[in-house]
């Protein structure tokens, strides 16, 4: 499609202007902001409707119809202190970003979702750690939640350090002393550069 391509020409690469837990992304509203005047110029549109099981990225040409859809499946996933819906709206704006992106072929600057096989997303078994961890770590609720909204995003390595974060956090609190963050930082350094090799 011609206007597509048009548009991927005049699309800059989108700053990652939001930081989770030691990492940046693009939010959707930045994302939303840059490429609707561009689709625009480019004679594009798009929309995101749900289905049963997940959410469509449909890009329209405006005037031939032309049309490109993909579909992604959202998973069910229990968030510590968010509800079934809370823990679905999460989902649904992670998936609207990655799926508008991926169909549109827009890049980030600072990318390192490609930096190489040692990526990979975080174990179920460090969801169910950190979701634990939460329940009784000395985070406030505006922490709390934002640790809570960055999970579905987090990869092995993220995760590591999250848990670590937590930990050092609850033992703060009960023993007044503990791991300084800087000293857990560099253990799970070390344990990762050992895994790599």
């Amino acid at each position: 499609m011609k206007a597509l391509a048009g548009f991927q020409k005049a699309c800059p690469p989108i700053k990652k202007d939001t930081l989770g837990y030691n990492y940046r992304y693009s939010s959707l509203p930045t994302i939303l902001e840059i490429v609707n005047p561009i689709l625009q110029k480019n004679g594009l549109t798009f929309v995101q409707p749900l289905t049963q099981e997940g959410i469509k990225t449909i890009l329209f040409h405006i005037d031939s119809g032309e049309m490109i859809e993909s579909e992604t499946r959202i998973p069910q996933v229990q968030l510590a202190k968010m509800n079934a819906y809370q823990a679905l709206g999460s989902g649904i704006t992670y998936f609207r970003r990655y799926s508008l992106c991926s169909l549109l072929g827009i890049v980030s600057d600072e990318d390192t979702d490609a930096a190489g096989d040692s990526i990979k997303d975080a174990t179920t078994q460090q969801v169910a750690r950190i979701d634990d961890l939460l329940r009784t770590s000395t985070l406030d609720d505006r922490q709390r939640k934002k640790t809570e909204s960055e999970i579905p995003e987090l990869t092995n390595e993220r995760a590591d350090r999250c848990i670590a974060y937590l930990l050092a956090n609850q033992t703060e609190a009960k023993d007044g002393g503990g791991m300084k963050q800087k000293d857990i930082n560099k253990e799970l350094d070390l344990k990762m550069e050992n895994e790599r090799q």
